[in-house]
């Protein structure tokens, strides 16, 4: 136990402290170690039986209002939950019509507030889930789902996250609901917490519970009778989409005199979506949802958590995907550990009450959970498992028939024969399933299968769902945007709302060519095969991709316009897993504002502006001098799994317009592949990045300074400079870059390490510096490393390409002429030579060039440096 000194002022007379009502006699004490205990022994129980066509809702409100004091209802009757007395939590909607056989689809408006979800069932099949907050979302009706001459009912849960602040109150639930391909007539019934605005629990209060079947039975309750519910360990997978139970009970022992914080800590489980109201001892602390922030930790209020007896923990878990439910791993932190002389005493509230929840009842009947692989492309089999599961009581004369999509193909077809199951057990189906050679449509397709059997003599059936998804079969099947132009005609361009675009002669001046590749840290992506003007990249807006490959990366190539983007995606394997991803690009034109994780991986030494527009530029026609780039970003994926497929992010379909921009994410190509070991570029040339020197005749393809200027290589010629010559200054013999004009030659320097060999006493640079209007010279610190490991920093000051050498710069030669993208203008232009010592006892190993920025862009006031050739001399 610790100790520690504590020290008192006080006025004379005082002859004895107390501390935490102890008397203080020396040391005052520490608190007592604290060992929280693991929870375990999980009860699990699946409910959403509300979602099942034989649910006894008769005693629920049906919606049959006409009026409301609310906004005008889109359709009648009003089927707003405040208007039938609901205020707050889960609400329940079921909607009875006797189908004409027509029906297609369901539509459905859900006002749930910020971040809400609802989802929907028709005759207990899954349609799906809806996180629009408020807007229409409209689900499919599989094929062979409706009864036509039969009663159907439609099932939709929405959430509640609460009504907006100040004004009039928005309304919550559903807000219309109407049938597409038939006019039939629909009786809506809903339900929320027990008791609507006269809660059954006045302790706890009316925003304690909502409308789950779990919250109206008391299940989240202490002493709730879950001894029949099935044994679980976390995590836990659910492949049911809808909502599930968890029940645990753990005890405390924590010293009457310390304050002990504890939290309930959610942990993630990659792939899972779920949303988890948490209960302590029935009182609502908090909802956890995986994807949304998430807020993992959740303090246990003193008082209600009982710190010297036992406790009563209830989860009910809300997975809204089929697939991709269950309960990751729950356990107990503490979050301090303090003496303290206050003791918070255990808030009473009543239990368990039967009288008031009613018996627990056991559903039955029997479910068919459909799973297999998520994405199905053209012409391949997937296999695909049914897991019958008998509920409350035995079945018998059980069959399971897989109807697949029209033309597609199952084997078996017909009706299996499963074994005849006691209450609880489950057995399982196996089927191929194979999707045909052409003619797929990229999108959701459905499978339905059907469940017969007979409980209590009662022939039932019941249906499973299986969502798959179809891929485009490459990115460039989705190219819906026009990136790159040629210079003579820039009017297709769209990389933003006002018309700029690449230019497709500064891409090939890079290397960037269609259909050509280019790699970066050792993955290699191919460019998009189609010319100047054409749609060449992807506005990242969740579609899914066919991408094939091992490694232990997923790479894109890419941009954002207007500001940096992030957002979610989804890596497919083939093995049928998934993994949850996380990528951000950053702005094209800001390249010194890079989203985390980019690298640059292209630059290019202008634009074309449809409009004629140009920000921080020189504008020439078309042409705008601000240098932008591509960038590289990189997720971890497991390199002992294919991946076959990834849903890109959720960003937007649209750049906007001119007086309504909207920042969106360009991506031009995706590969899988194991990027190279972090090492330095295996020389200058390799690095480099910017176009300083230009023919006459194609004078725009340069930029040194972020206004097009570029070196003559005519002039340049005539001073004795030539591509791979060498250039004596300061005594030092370099070799001027080999690279044509028009082609990069130069290192923008922004802390790039360069490989680097040899022993001398001077570390030599070939430089020049932009960023007019800055035109005195800029200064940097670079670093170098040497074989053994030791390392030293250097100062480089370079002086301004457009003037004559000031102090503390020394030109190394001169041309009588500059180029810019409109020809030639009769100025001296200058390269620079600038030195740094060596330790010539030490072998140099690399060089980091100084991080000066890696943005050329003119009016920015900041300056930036132009390696052209690097040496080591004595």
């Amino acid at each position: 136990m610790p100790r520690t000194a504590l020290t008192v002022w006080a006025p004379a007379g005082v002859e004895r402290v107390t501390w935490n009502g102890r008397q203080v006699r020396g040391l005052v004490a520490g608190p007592r170690p604290v060992r929280l205990p693991a929870l375990t022994d999980w009860r699990y129980q699946f409910e959403t039986p509300e979602a099942q066509p034989g649910f006894d809702d008769s005693g629920w409100t049906v919606a049959d209002h006409a009026t409301t004091n609310g906004p005008a209802p889109p359709t009648l009757p009003v089927l707003y939950a405040d208007d039938y007395g609901f205020h707050h939590g889960m609400v329940w909607y079921r909607g009875h019509f006797t189908a004409a056989g027509g029906e297609t689809a369901v539509t459905v408006n859900c006002a749930t507030g910020t971040a809400g979800i609802c989802s929907a069932w028709l005759d207990g099949v899954y349609l799906g889930v809806s996180a629009t907050g408020g807007g229409s979302t409209t689900f499919a009706i599989p094929a062979g789902v409706a009864q036509a001459g039969a009663d159907n009912v439609v099932s939709v849960l929405v959430e509640d996250m609460g009504h907006d602040e100040g004004g009039r109150k928005n309304p919550r639930g559903l807000t219309a609901a109407a049938l597409v391909g038939a006019a039939d007539a629909v009786t809506w019934r809903l339900q929320g917490n027990l008791g609507g605005e006269s809660p059954v629990d006045p302790v706890r209060g009316a925003m304690n519970s909502g409308g789950l079947f779990g919250e109206r039975t008391g299940q989240f309750l202490p002493g709730y009778p879950d001894g029949s519910w099935q044994r679980v360990a976390l995590p836990h997978a659910d492949p049911l989409p809808g909502v599930a139970w968890y029940r645990t009970e753990f005890a405390l022992d924590i010293p009457r005199d310390q304050d002990v914080p504890v939290a309930l800590h959610l942990g993630a489980v990659s792939g899972q979506r779920d949303r988890v109201l948490i209960f302590l001892n029935g009182w609502n602390v908090g909802q956890f949802v995986s994807d949304l922030g998430p807020q993992t930790d959740f303090v246990l209020p003193p008082g209600v958590l009982r710190a010297d007896g036992e406790n009563t923990l209830a989860l009910a878990v809300w997975s809204p995907v089929a697939g991709q439910g269950g309960l990751g791993p729950v356990s107990l932190v503490a979050r301090g550990n303090r003496t303290a002389g206050l003791r918070v005493g255990d808030v009473p509230a009543p239990r368990f009450n039967a009288a008031v929840y009613g018996q627990p009842v056991r559903p039955t009947g029997a479910t068919l959970g459909l799973s297999g692989p998520p994405l199905a492309a053209a012409g391949q089999t997937v296999a695909v498992t049914g897991t019958v599961t008998a509920v409350g009581r035995g079945i018998d004369h059980v069959s399971a028939t897989l109807v697949p999509p029209p033309g597609w193909t199952v084997a078996p077809s017909g009706a299996v024969r499963v074994r005849d199951l006691s209450a609880g057990r489950s057995a399982a189906v196996h089927w191929l399933l194979t999707a045909p050679a052409g003619g797929l449509t990229p999108g959701p397709v459905t499978v339905v299968g059907r469940l017969d059997f007979t409980q209590g003599r009662a022939p039932t059936s019941r249906a499973g769902v299986l969502g798959l998804l179809v891929p485009s079969p490459n990115l460039a099947a989705t190219f819906d945007n026009v990136g790159t132009t040629d210079d003579a005609s820039p009017g297709p361009g769209a990389f933003d709302a006002v018309g700029s675009s690449l230019s497709a002669q500064a891409a090939a001046a890079v290397g960037v060519t269609p259909g050509g590749s280019l790699t970066h840290d050792g993955i290699t992506f191919g460019l998009p095969g189609v010319a100047a003007g054409q749609p060449d990249n992807t506005l990242a807006d969740g579609q899914v991709v066919a991408v094939h490959g091992q490694g232990s990366a997923l790479a894109f190539l890419g941009a954002s316009e207007g500001a940096v983007t992030s957002g979610g995606g989804t890596v497919y394997y083939a093995d049928g897993s998934t993994q949850r991803y996380a990528l951000g690009l950053g702005d094209f034109f800001f390249m010194d504002a890079l989203a985390p994780g980019n690298e640059i991986a292209v630059h290019f030494p202008y634009i074309n502006s449809a409009g004629g527009g140009c920000f921080q530029g020189k504008a020439y026609g078309t042409r705008c001098t601000h240098e932008v780039g591509l960038y590289y970003a990189a997720v971890p994926v497991d390199a002992a799994r294919t991946v076959v497929g990834v849903s890109l992010p959720l960003v937007s379909a649209t750049v906007g317009t001119p007086s309504a921009r909207v920042s969106a994410m360009h991506l031009f190509s995706v590969a899988v592949g194991t990027p190279a070991a972090p090492g330095p570029f295996a020389s200058l040339a390799a690095a480099f990045d910017n176009v300083g020197v230009t023919d006459d005749a194609v004078p725009y393809l340069g930029n040194l300074d972020g206004s097009g200027f570029s070196y003559s290589a005519q002039g340049l010629a005539a001073a004795g400079v030539t591509p791979g010559g060498v250039v004596s200054a300061g005594g030092v013999a370099f070799t001027w870059p080999a690279a044509a004009a028009g082609t990069p030659d130069n290192v923008v320097a922004d802390g790039q390490r360069i490989a680097l060999s040899g022993r001398g006493s001077t570390l030599a640079f070939l430089v020049s510096s932009g960023g007019q209007p800055t035109p005195a010279p800029v200064t940097g610190t670079g670093t170098v490393t040497y074989t053994d490991g030791t390392t030293a920093t250097f100062s480089l000051t370079v002086g301004n390409y457009f003037n004559a050498p000031g102090a503390g710069v020394t030109a190394a030669f001169s041309e009588p002429a500059l180029n810019n993208p409109a020809g030639s203008q009769a100025h001296a232009s200058f390269v620079f030579v600038a030195t740094a010592p060596l330790d010539p006892t030490r072998t140099v190993a690399s060089v980091a060039l100084p991080e000066l920025g890696a943005e050329v862009a003119s009016g920015t006031g900041v300056g930036f440096a132009h390696v052209f050739a690097m040496t080591i001399a004595s």
